[in-house]
């Protein structure tokens, strides 16, 4: 089955907070790739992870509202013009 890759581009409020827990746990990261402790680089990239997870969710949230948004403005532009259509059918002689 052909898997389907979703690339959204993140805000910068999004961006902001992944380099702000990025930043934070830098050192952290730093110290554990030189001192080769696996766990400790774990702990380090596990907040970064866990902010590109909630940004991907706002992402993903976001993309499904505008179509949902765009759908039901299509059912709405559809019903008016078949109500248009209908009155001008029923108005002609």
């Amino acid at each position: 089955m052909r898997q389907r890759n979703l690339v959204v581009l993140s805000c910068s409020y999004d961006r902001t907070r992944i380099e702000d827990a990025f930043n934070l746990n830098a050192a952290d990261l730093q110290l554990g790739i030189e001192s080769y402790d696996i766990d400790q680089v774990e702990w380090s990239l596990a907040p970064v992870i866990f902010s590109c997870s909630e940004a991907n969710e706002r992402a993903v949230r976001r993309l499904r509202l505008q179509r949902f948004t765009a759908l039901v403005s299509l059912v709405v532009y559809a019903l008016i013009a078949a109500v248009f259509l209908g009155n001008l059918f029923l108005s002609t002689p």
